[in-house]
């Protein structure tokens, strides 16, 4: 336990020396410039978390919490990709960590490989894939949903899957337009609440 508290403390501070060297290189750039270099330094702090929890999984695998912030670091990767066939990739590894340690038997696993499921959905090029890949968010939404007693929790999960459903629409139309995708944010904030109740 001492040991994964010592890599998270270093992993920030890593984080935090990174954020200001990327401010630092956006001093004077145009936004389209600003853009390019927050979606690098996104993309740098996922696989940085990513790195993270495949440490800690490697000491622990049963870990469930972790390994939902895996999932929902490799979900948020998918959403930054422009490629269908890279973000389903993906996403597909996502859904087989969230099928390992125990996962499906928590609420919060349930909900990461809902949500996975439900963008593998969007970016499958098969469509008995994305079909299946459907059905599966269906049933497992309704698996977490169940399981959740509160009423005011509940709301909270209706309002967190309307917006994800928005998120991941849009991240579909973006790509499929070969357009830059612009969701990955708005998805990293719609699924965060969920996946941080463990």
């Amino acid at each position: 336990m001492y040991t994964a508290m010592v890599e998270q403390l270093a992993t920030a501070h890593d984080q935090r020396r990174a954020t200001l060297e990327h401010l630092k290189r956006m001093e004077g750039k145009s936004e389209e410039e600003k853009h390019a270099e927050l979606r690098l330094m996104q993309a740098q702090m996922l696989e940085n978390v990513v790195d993270n929890c495949r440490v800690q999984l490697a000491q622990d695998a049963s870990n469930v919490g972790v390994r939902c912030e895996l999932g929902k670091a490799l979900f948020e990767r998918a959403m930054m990709l422009d490629d269908p066939a890279a973000a389903s990739s993906v996403l597909r590894e996502a859904i087989q960590e969230m099928g390992q340690g125990g996962a499906l038997g928590e609420p919060t696993g349930m909900w990461v490989a809902a949500v996975a499921y439900q963008a593998l959905a969007a970016s499958a090029t098969d469509p008995a894939e994305a079909s299946a890949s459907k059905q599966q968010a269906k049933q497992l939404f309704a698996q977490a949903a169940s399981r959740e007693t509160d009423s005011e929790r509940r709301q909270i999960f209706k309002k967190e899957r309307e917006a994800l459903d928005q998120a991941i629409a849009s991240w579909s139309r973006a790509f499929r337009k070969g357009a830059p995708v612009a969701a990955a944010a708005a998805a990293s904030d719609a699924g965060g609440g969920r996946a941080a109740k463990t």
